[in-house]
Parts: C-alpha cells; sequence; structure tokens
C-alpha cells in the first residue's frame, strides 16, 4: 500500500520554480496600473484641481518623491515582473516589490517627520469629503489596494499545485523527445544504412530465377538445357 501511495503522489520538483504566465497576468496589470496612478496623480493631478500642495502640475519635491512617486515606481516595477516572469524566484519578487509599495504608502506620511523626507503638503479641497477623498486615493486606500493584491499573489505563489507539477513534467518530457530525435537525426546522418548491396542481392534473385523454367511434363530444367532437348525431339 505505501509502495502504491508513493506511485500515485505527485513529483514536486518538476514544477517548484515555474509557474505559468497567466497567474500572475491579472495582478500584474492591476498593480502596473495602481503604481502608475501613484506616481503620476500627484504630478497631473493639479490640472483638475486634485492631489496635495503644491497644487502645481509637474513640480517634484522631496517628500512628494520619497512618499508618492518612489513607491509607485517600485509597484509598477513589481506588476511588470508579475507581469512577464514565469519563474517562481522573478514573481515573487516583483509581489515583494509590490508589498513593500504599498506598505510605503501606507506608513511613509507617518514616518516622514522621523525620516526628515519634508513636508507632505496638505489636501487641496479644503472640504471634508474632498480631503478625505485624495487621502484615500493618494495614500492610505491605494495603499492598501497595493498591499492586498502583492500578499495575495505571495499566498498563491507560496502553494505548487498539481497544475503546475504536471505542465512542467509535460515539458520535461516533451523536451526528452525533442532531445532523443535530435540525436537519433545525427546518429543517421553520421552512419547512412547501406543500399548497394541489398540491390546486387535482389538483382542476383531475378538473374538466378530466370536461368529455370518448368516444362509440359512437370520437370524442371535450366534455360541452357532447353535447345539440346528440343534437338533430341526432332530426331
Amino acid at each position: 500500500m505505501a509502495n502504491k501511495h508513493e506511485q500515485n503522489e505527485p513529483d514536486l520538483h518538476g514544477g517548484r520554480m515555474r509557474v505559468p504566465r497567466s497567474r500572475g497576468a491579472v495582478s500584474g496589470l492591476l498593480l502596473i496600473v495602481l503604481g502608475v496612478w501613484g506616481l503620476l496623480i500627484p504630478l497631473i493631478g493639479p490640472y483638475v484641481g486634485f492631489g496635495y500642495t503644491p497644487d502645481k502640475t509637474w513640480t517634484i519635491t522631496a517628500a512628494r518623491f520619497w512618499l508618492e512617486i518612489l513607491p509607485g515606481a517600485v509597484t509598477a516595477v513589481g506588476g511588470l515582473l508579475l507581469l512577464v516572469a514565469a519563474n517562481r524566484i522573478v514573481t515573487s519578487l516583483g509581489a515583494w516589490l509590490a508589498v513593500a509599495g504599498g506598505a510605503w504608502f501606507l506608513v511613509g506620511p507617518t514616518l516622514r517627520a522621523l525620516l526628515h523626507l519634508g513636508t507632505a503638503g496638505a489636501p487641496i479641497h479644503k472640504t471634508t469629503v474632498g480631503s478625505t477623498l485624495e487621502t484615500l486615493l493618494l495614500f492610505t486606500g491605494l495603499g492598501t489596494l497595493i498591499l492586498f493584491v502583492g500578499a495575495s499573489v505571495l499566498g498563491r505563489l507560496a502553494v505548487v499545485s498539481v497544475r503546475d507539477v504536471r505542465a512542467a513534467q509535460r515539458r520535461e518530457r516533451d523536451g526528452r523527445d525533442d532531445d532523443d530525435r535530435a540525436r537519433e537525426h545525427r546518429d543517421h546522418d553520421d552512419h547512412p544504412q547501406p543500399t548497394g548491396g541489398r540491390r546486387e542481392a535482389d538483382s542476383d534473385t531475378v538473374y538466378a530465377g530466370s536461368r529455370s523454367t518448368t516444362d509440359d511434363d512437370g520437370g524442371s530444367h535450366s534455360l541452357s538445357e532447353i535447345p539440346r532437348r528440343r534437338r533430341n525431339a526432332r530426331q
């Protein structure tokens, strides 16, 4: 029973490192969008009166760079790695970058004074609803959403599914079959099959078969004996 169980248990070694690109495609695309939003909205938001002071477009201050542009860029890079990579280590790195970017959107404004990162400014809108919406979309809400997506990807990558194992084993079998076909092709080119001897043997067989015949009384005679037998019959 133990041996039967071991035979039915899938081999996880082949599927540990490779993951299908579809596994992190949606999450990667979402993280790219969120990261680009986080790094661009403080620069272009003042066009529509949205964001934090200074309310001037394409103005980069120390606090704006450290608290918004940098974590947004880190999140976008992490999403790009998730979108294009098929290796578990690379995709895990992308997920961790996204987690770090989202966490920094959350705690960065709180730690700015301790780390001497400058003044983050104040919401452009003076109303309660407007200022709350700006804070959510630029810092706390944005960071929470990025952190959630990155942590979800890390959770999926921590599990090696049976589908991953079967896909890796299928790729390994296909690779071995290609190697075997290439090796057979090389061996055939290095050692061609002889064909002249078979033709000679076939011609000898045909020639030997054409030298005998059967007369009317059922006897078999060679062709060289037929003229002599006909002369004896006429005499």
